[in-house]
């Protein structure tokens, strides 16, 4: 994990973090545009990598499994996502090996 994204993560769980708070604010604060998003990095960094295009929403699904696959624990990948373990279970994990049956919770 970079040191930015443990440093974002370390601020979204202090004291004075509020739920509201916008994890990545546009350079100006506020919102990012998504259109400008989409247009100016997105497609960018994609065809940069020889990757077809995809909408970044997706990208929630391929981390959300990825982090389930690579062991971090369902309650943690729970909450860096704002899913329910449930919702893990009946969603993520029918394509993450070894995760297949929905515990008892």
């Amino acid at each position: 994990m970079t040191s930015r994204l443990s440093e974002l993560l370390r601020s979204r769980r202090s004291p004075t973090a509020q739920s509201s708070d916008l994890i990545f604010p546009a350079c100006e604060g506020g919102y990012i545009d998504d259109h400008n998003f989409r247009n100016r990095a997105w497609k960018r960094t994609l065809d940069e990598l020889g990757i077809d295009y995809r909408k970044p929403y997706t990208m929630r699904h391929t981390f959300t499994s990825g982090a389930l696959e690579s062991g971090l624990s369902p309650a943690t990948v729970a909450s860096l996502t704002g899913h329910s373990i449930r919702t893990l279970y009946e969603h993520y994990a029918g394509n993450v090996n070894g995760l297949v049956d929905l515990p008892e919770l």
